[in-house]
């Protein structure tokens, strides 16, 4: 047995060797959380991708010239069109397994007259087999009654209407040769949020794309798709909610197909 003067000599080295032992565990467990921690932030970030997608407005098989070029619609009208603008919404990319990504705060201004509005991107977008693509045509009810936003919800776009507190979800104006009065122009302002005259359209369009690296989406809008088989005399002017409003938004809601690279 150890007399006392021995243990109380020994002790404190035991106490403080023991202390290095458990420090130097704590030290090494420290450095494998970091590396675990700093490995799964790095897959979470390589996991993801940034998307680009372009809508390119055509008419048939011709691209869409504002003011310049002559359309035949399959009624025999000839249309020359000035404007053309939609809002794409509401963004979801739907997966082979089932899951579906959607876009937060997805509202997206398409004006054929701003080509840099003809493309936008989409970021954090998991890998993954895409085999839809869905959107909207137009602005939901609850930022239709939210009052006039900023960026692409701007009104200054003229895409908002103050006196019905609401925005145009797709704006289509030109000229036709058997429109009578008004230098011929026709105008198509299609909206309305609420209840029968809600105009608010949904698209899905079938996709194969393989999310890895850089990917990229072309939306084709065919405008003739909208006009198939309008007698545009008929109605040279639809700028108000009603029936005529979403007979038209159920019409063009068809005129989107999709390309992928």
């Amino acid at each position: 047995m150890l007399n006392n003067n021995v243990r109380g000599k020994g002790y404190p080295l035991l106490l403080w060797s023991g202390m290095r032992r458990f420090l130097f565990f704590i030290n090494c467990l420290l450095i494998v959380l970091n590396t675990k921690a700093s490995t799964l932030s790095r897959k979470s970030g390589d996991s993801l991708r940034d998307i680009s997608i372009s809508v390119k407005a055509v008419f048939g098989e011709r691209d869409l010239l504002l003011d310049e070029s002559e359309y035949v619609l399959d009624s025999f009208d000839t249309i020359q069109v000035e404007h053309f603008k939609l809002y794409i919404s509401s963004l979801e990319l739907v997966y082979s397994n089932g899951k579906v990504y959607k876009e937060k705060a997805s509202y997206h201004l398409i004006n054929a007259e701003e080509p840099s509005s003809m493309h936008f991107n989409i970021k954090g977008v998991p890998r993954g087999s895409v085999v839809a693509i869905r959107f909207n045509i137009g602005v939901d009810s609850l930022m239709s009654v939210s009052g006039a936003m900023a960026g692409d919800l701007d009104p200054r776009w003229g895409m908002y209407w103050a006196w019905n507190s609401g925005y145009i979800n797709a704006k289509l104006e030109g000229a036709c040769s058997t429109c009578k009065g008004n230098h011929h122009r026709f105008e198509y302002h299609i909206g309305g949020y609420s209840g029968k005259e809600n105009a608010l359209r949904k698209v899905s369009l079938p996709l194969t794309l393989l999310i890895n690296k850089s990917n990229h989406i072309t939306l084709i809008a065919d405008v003739a798709t909208w006009l198939r088989g309008m007698h545009i005399s008929d109605n040279c002017s639809i700028m108000i909610p009603g029936a005529a409003a979403m007979k038209m938004a159920s019409q063009y809601a068809k005129m989107f197909r999709v390309v992928s690279q």
